[in-house]
């Protein structure tokens, strides 16, 4: 059930919104009148929460428009206005309920119970279906006794079928019960529910078609068998259920022809024909207050009884005889008199009696404490009832009373006047507020207004609209002088009575109100009260009477039975406590027989505490008045309840009617059943078809719409008259106008003044020509003229569409500024690029062309001269195509510079050590002075940058001359780029500044700026005599750049050249300088790795140097000792051993590493200044040994490594995956010149089935391969346990991101490009990758040798 919330306090919402929820309601929450209202009108709830003070429109206002729409929903108010007239305005207004803040949860709880119960929407405690059965109080479901674990939203769908079992729900229907409109899902959230739910009743036992589907319409709960098998409507057990044997199946048939009965909800109501009461001759309140008087001196006797007996329980109490019987005999008139003394007017009087009460009601010897203060209770009571009733007298006048509305005052006066012969009182008002005042003080019986009472017709209109939806309604005659049509039909619709025209004697008017006071309907509803106080019994029917209420009163709760029965009240007020059997039995009694369950129960007790309100509602009560009595208030709750009873038994006829109606249209639909249903499936499918087109419309329009409006060209409408109607986003940004400055305007604004009136011409002839759409500018350029004055070269194109006598054209513009300057820049770059690429490719043709004619031979010192020529050509164009690629991929981002730790010196000496051979060449000295710091840099690119600028400063230095490279720490600049990302250092402060500097010939000035774009040189032979590309100096500037530094130039022509660039520090080490002296080559760590044994540490030093600079590993060790255990640690790729050691020599050591399992396959070399002959060698059987003597020659000793290394080490096997024959056979022949064994496979599936043939120790795979590409063959290796580590060298020339190198990692793998790899480079490269694998494979025979020896 949906519940609405209007509440403008967000706390008391939210706690509101958690205490319904909590009970399974769906909520929605407003936080004034105007969107509550707009959402009653949207939607349909089962009850409104409705607090009195808003925003916009107040809670009373609201209410009055929901009942004069004619909605028919509970209205509970929630208020902090206590007062019985605030109460009495509020349920005038239409409300049901009046709750006061702060409110109780429970009581809150069980009114909206109640509410809903009345309204028809709660029917039994317990809701059944079968075996089906859910408890609304503990919210527990059972089927068969078996109980169920539902979700919230299950356990709703269930109440919401067992609440209305016989109705069938859509989707949508579901979603508005059971959602808030704020988080409403789609209908297949409903299809969810359903599906999860049946599939618990099917788990418990239930039919797994008990929440059927009616095809096409919707769910609804299975009919049961035996109902079908009766054909006619059961009756609803008083527990929920329906049973053969229920009360209103044994009925008579007297009683049957006595009351009608009417199925409501699956029970029937017992039906009075009757209206509602509608006052004929209504009391004042004086004369309701005269009524009461007269009770009052009736049963002041009685109270003086009452009195008395709690005097004498006093004096007993006093000395302490106070019997049991006295004690309960004073307790049970404290109880009366505080519930009805302050019904005439006593409050202090009740207040006084209730705290005689609870004295009476506490323990026995608080009592006797309380001696002194009960027996002064007492006697301010009697004083109280004394004093106050000689005081207050009501008048005694019972003439109903007519309010007139008029400003007139003359005209009211004497209409007053006139009313004394009629038995009429009068009372008057002359502007809306006194009328507003005296109608909801006074009650009058009758009004006459005049509309122009107020300068605003519209406010007297709306209080004729109030007293037509007061409960009951007061009868308005119009008295005016304004009788035309118009405002006749106004007061009319407004509700209006009787229609008067002024001027007029004041008998006629007083004749017209004395005969709407006449044919006021005369009908009574029947009220029962049960209360053991004669007071209350004697109070009530003075009350009600007046009102049209016929009131049956009943002392004695043990007859309540045949006077219900006799009676057929439609109302019932009970007491609480009562001798001999209490209301709220009587209550649970009533409730229990389906005849008169539905029968309104309103409760009239002094008791107000929680615990009694809860234990009212949960037993069916429908309202709680507390005792002492309101009139007025008890009055309107009253009428409304039987208002709301007349409503819902309508509803039932109606209900009825319908019922009847329906089971006469299923027969006749039933013939026809299948046709329609065919018919609905086609018409479903064009209607879907059709929402789905117009849907695709109203998103194309969208779509266009917002395409137009965000477009990047410009979209301009103009019409016949050339003047501008539509001006995007696009326009806006390209013109500079604004769309507000463009509309209306000629398109003239927007050209040059020399195209203006060419292109007028062009569009007046387009619009003549039967073309659709032209494009504009193929002949010429057409240009565009901006708001600051300049103009742009455009591209344009223009359609026209033909709206009847309207032509409207659209111009789409493009500003192609960009483009041209791109173009440009690439006709310079093609025109650079050719102009590079073919001289070297001239050079390279040539030179091979004399050759291969045979003119010159290759061998002679002209074809060698030829050969070099054709050599250095193709490093030159190699160079140049690597330089292009580099700085296109740096400056696009797909270079991803792979920053770290590194030392600047570390990247000097590399630098300096490639490019000394260049100066030696070039007979220039290098000049070094580093500093040991570390960056935040990718070292390669630092290197690459270094040796571009030392390339640059040597070649331009005349022979002789000193280039000098040197690094310090400076302050920072501040000056960083901002795609930079940030080092893992803190904020610096300082940079590396990084300078080279040459005595070359200089750059001029006007080139300084210019000398870092690509393809700029000083001279443009510089490419011809220094082998350049123009490519370096911009490489350097984006390499630079992407580490957040700066580079530049200052240069003196003639003098010379220095090159700066700065780069960021990522910590301060303290520094040195460095000498000048090379530096060793960076060791990899697939390097092979030599022990050196030699008991001399200056030739273990120097054989150490050695060897490091041909890229081995080397480890050091002074003794035989150390050489065998360093052996048995590090398991090197050879031992260089010396024979000639103290303790333990050279041969020793041998035979001991030769014993060993673990040392045995080393390979060793002797390195000795003793030299054998080869029969000594082959007497001592080892002429296959490999020796080198001291001093060491260095060919001879790589030499000796080599084929040591090579004689012990496994076969390596290498698949190489290349489709290009020629490279191909170029790398087979280098693998080969290795001893390497290889196979060769063209594309990847023949790749795929080489790896399973020979089983691979390496990988060298190209990418783009027919058939099966190189990430398919990885893919594939991935998948095979076997292949999943094999080692992988990547050798394409594809530019491969970080997620295409990820997809490549098998094993250990490497990525070589081609074209920036050199062969020798791949050569060095590769080797030292197999050497780390025969290294593995030896420790793996090394293992396997301990395992089989069992060591």
């Amino acid at each position: 059930m949906k519940i609405l919330v209007v509440e403008d306090d967000e706390f008391v919402a939210q706690a509101l919104s958690a205490v319904l929820i909590n009970q399974n309601y769906a909520v929605e929450v407003v936080a004034d009148g105007v969107d509550a209202w707009d959402l009653v009108e949207a939607f349909d709830y089962d009850l409104i929460v409705l607090d009195v003070v808003i925003p916009k429109l107040d809670g009373i206002s609201l209410c009055r428009q929901i009942r004069a729409k004619g909605l028919s929903t509970p209205v509970l108010l929630l208020t902090g206005r206590d007062s019985s007239h605030d109460k009495a305005i509020g349920l005038d207004a239409g409300a049901d309920d009046y709750l006061i803040k702060p409110f109780d949860e429970e009581e809150l709880v069980a009114r909206i119970r109640a509410l809903l119960r009345r309204s028809g929407l709660v029917s039994q405690p317990v809701l059944k279906w079968g075996d089906l059965s859910l408890d609304p109080s503990s919210r527990e479901v059972t089927h068969a006794r078996q109980q169920l674990s539902l979700t919230p939203k299950e356990y709703a769908l269930l109440e919401l079928f067992l609440r209305n079992s016989r109705r069938v729900f859509s989707c949508g229907m579901i979603l508005e019960h059971l959602w808030t409109y704020e988080d409403i899902p789609s209908e297949e959230a409903v299809r969810t529910h359903i599906k999860g739910l049946r599939q618990k009743l099917k788990a418990a036992g239930a039919s797994s078609d008990l929440i059927e589907t009616v095809y096409g319409i919707g769910y609804r709960l299975k009919p049961l068998a035996e109902k079908r098998a009766e054909g006619a409507v059961g009756r609803r057990h008083p527990k929920g259920g329906f049973s053969e044997n229920s009360p209103s199946r044994r009925m008579g048939a007297e009683e049957a022809e006595g009351e009608k009965q009417i199925p409501t909800n699956n029970h029937q109501l017992p039906i009075t024909n009757y209206q509602l009461p509608t006052i004929q001759n209504p009391k004042s309140p004086q004369q309701t207050l005269a009524a009461v008087a007269g009770i009052w001196h009736k049963f002041k006797g009685r109270v003086a009884e009452q009195i008395s007996v709690l005097e004498q329980a006093s004096v007993a109490l006093s000395t302490n005889t106070l019997a049991s019987e006295l004690l309960e005999s004073a307790r049970k008139e404290a109880h009366t008199l505080a519930g009805s003394l302050g019904t005439f007017g006593l409050a202090q009087g009740s207040k006084l009696a209730k705290e005689i009460e609870n004295l009476l009601k506490g323990d026995r010897a608080v009592l006797l404490s309380e001696v002194t203060n009960f027996g002064n209770l007492v006697l301010a009571l009697r004083q109280e009832i004394e004093q106050e009733r000689e005081e207050s007298q009501p008048p005694a006048d019972e003439y109903p009373l007519l309010l007139v509305v008029d400003r007139d005052r003359a005209v009211a006066e004497q209409i007053a006047a006139a009313a004394t012969n009629r038995e009429l009182r009068v009372a008057i008002a002359n502007n809306l507020d006194t009328a507003r005042n005296k109608l909801y003080h006074e009650h009058p019986s009758v009004v006459l207004l005049d509309p122009h009472v107020s300068p605003d017709r519209e406010d007297s209109l709306n209080l004729l609209i109030e007293l037509g939806q007061r409960k009951p309604p007061v009868p308005v005659i119009v008295f005016t002088d304004r009788t035309d049509l118009n405002n006749r039909l106004q007061v009319a619709r407004s509700g209006g009575y009787t229609f008067l025209q002024k001027p007029m004697p004041p008998a006629p008017v007083l004749d017209a109100v004395t005969q709407a006071l006449e044919n006021a309907p005369d009908a009574e509803a029947r009220i029962l009260v049960v209360d053991d106080d004669p007071k209350i019994l004697a109070l009530l029917p003075a009350l009600l009477n007046p009102w049209g209420l016929k009131v049956t009163t009943l002392s004695d709760p043990r007859r309540f039975w045949e006077t219900l029965e006799a009676t057929v009240p439609d109302l019932l007020i009970l007491d609480v406590e009562m001798p001999h059997v209490s209301g709220i039995d009587l209550c649970q009694v009533v409730r229990n027989d389906p005849r008169w369950s539905e029968l309104p129960i309103l409760f009239l007790t002094v008791h107000n505490d929680t615990d009694i309100v809860e234990r009212v509602f949960s037993v069916g009560a429908d309202d709680f008045v507390s005792k002492p009595i309101a009139g007025s208030e008890l009055i309107v709750r009253i009428v409304n309840r039987l208002e709301r009873t007349k409503l819902l038994r309508h509803m039932n006829r109606v209900q009825t009617t319908l019922h009847k109606s329906k089971n006469e249209l299923e027969l006749r639909v039933a013939e026809r059943t299948a046709e329609l249903i065919q018919l609905n499936e086609q018409l479903q499918l064009e209607l879907n078809e059709r929402q789905r087109t117009q849907e695709a419309l109203r998103n194309s329009q969208a779509l266009f719409a917002g395409i137009v409006e965000i477009a990047d060209d410009a979209i301009i409408s103009i019409d016949r008259h050339q003047c501008i109607t539509l001006f995007n986003q696009g326009a806006e940004r390209i013109f500079g106008y604004s769309a507000a400055q463009a509309i209306g305007q000629p398109l003239d604004l927007l050209l040059p003044m020399r195209f203006a009136a060419a292109h007028r011409q062009h569009v007046a002839e387009f619009g003549q020509s039967p073309n659709k759409a032209r494009r504009m500018g193929e002949r010429r350029e057409i240009y565009g003229h901006r708001q600051d004055g300049t103009e742009f070269p455009a591209e344009a194109s223009i359609s026209k569409l033909n709206l009847g006598a309207e032509t409207v054209y659209t111009v789409y513009l493009q500003d192609i500024s960009d483009r041209k300057q791109i173009e440009r820049m690439k006709d310079e770059f093609v025109s650079v690029v050719s102009h590079e690429l073919r001289t070297p490719l001239t050079s390279i043709h040539g030179s091979l062309g004399m050759l291969s004619s045979g003119l010159l031979q290759p061998d002679s010192e002209q074809g060698k001269r030829l050969l070099q020529i054709a050599t250095d050509s193709t490093e030159r164009l190699v160079r140049l195509i690597n330089d292009i690629l580099d700085i296109e991929r740096i400056e696009s981002g797909k270079v991803k510079m792979e920053k770290e730790s590194c030392n600047v010196a570390d990247s000097i000496a590399q630098a300096v050590n490639v490019m000394q051979p260049l100066a030696d060449k070039a007979r220039v000295t290098l000049s070094v002075s580093s500093l040991s710091i570390q960056i935040w840099a990718d070292p390669d690119r630092i290197v690459q940058t270094l040796t571009n600028l030392l390339s640059n400063a040597i070649k331009f230095s005349p022979p002789g001359s000193t280039v000098w490279l040197s690094a310090s720490i400076e302050e920072a600049k501040g000056i960083s780029s901002p795609s930079a990302p940030s080092t893992p250092s803190a904020a610096n402060t300082k940079e590396i500044l990084l300078k080279v500097q040459d005595r070359g010939r200089g750059i001029p000035a006007d080139k300084l700026d210019s000398i870092f774009e690509r393809f700029q040189q000083v001279d443009s032979s510089d490419s011809r005599k220094h082998d350049g590309t123009g490519l370096g100096l911009a490489i350097c500037r984006s390499i630079v750049q992407q580490h957040g530094g700066r580079i530049w130039v200052e240069s003196i022509l003639g003098e010379g050249s220095t090159f700066y660039l700065t780069l960021p520090i990522l910590k301060t080490t303290p520094s040195h300088e460095l000498d000048d002296s090379n530096p060793s080559p960076l060791i990899s760590h697939l390097s092979p790795l030599i022990l050196v044994c030699d008991d001399d540490p200056k030739v273990g030093a120097e054989l150490q140097t050695l060897l490091e600079s041909k890229g081995y590993r080397v480890a050091v060790v002074h003794s035989g000792q150390e050489a065998i255990a360093t052996a048995a640690i590090l398991h090197p790729n050879a031992i260089l051993l010396d024979l000639l050691m103290p303790r333990m020599n050279g041969w020793e050591v041998m035979a001991i590493l030769k014993e060993r399992a673990d040392t045995r396959d080393i390979p060793i070399v002797i390195c000795s200044i003793y030299t054998p002959t080869e029969n000594s060698l082959s007497t001592q059987g080892l002429s296959d040994l490999d020796w080198v003597s001291k001093p060491v020659d260095e060919n001879l000793l790589f030499h000796s490594l080599k084929q040591a290394l090579a004689k012990t080490s496994k076969p390596i096997r290498v698949l190489l995956v290349e489709d290009d024959t020629e490279l191909a056979e170029l790398l087979v022949t280098l693998l080969k010149s290795h001893k390497i064994e290889t196979f060769l496979a063209q594309n990847g599936r023949e790749a795929i089935h080489l790896c399973q043939e020979v089983k691979p120790d390496l990988l060298i795979l190209d990418i783009i391969l027919p058939q099966v590409d190189g990430f398919g063959v990885i893919e594939w290796l991935h998948q095979h346990n076997q292949f999943c580590r094999i080692p992988v060298v990547v050798y394409s020339a594809k530019d491969l991101d970080d997620m295409e190198r990820n997809r490549l990692k098998l094993g250990h793998t490497e990525f070589l490009s081609k074209g920036r790899v050199t062969v020798l480079e791949f050569e060095q490269r590769l080797m030292q990758l197999i050497g780390q694998i025969t290294q593995s494979k030896q420790h793996s025979s090394s293992n396997d040798s301990k395992e089989n020896s069992g060591t």
